[in-house]
């Protein structure tokens, strides 16, 4: 026969394991949300950038 307090050390692990799990799973998602943020920045089209290499014109 189970015992009342076999019951709640069970109870108590499983709580623990499933908040285990669940700060995993949150990880894992905040990571592969990251990723897709990157992919996405990725295919966004490049935006041509003005040429400022050449030195200004020195008007004298």
């Amino acid at each position: 026969m189970v015992t009342e307090e076999q019951i709640r050390k069970q109870l108590e692990e499983l709580r623990s394991d499933r908040t285990k799990f669940v700060e995993d799973a949150n990880r894992q998602l905040a990571s592969i949300n990251g990723a897709i943020t990157v992919l996405e920045q990725l295919l966004k089209p490049v935006e041509p950038q003005e040429h400022t290499s050449d030195p200004p014109a020195n008007p004298e």
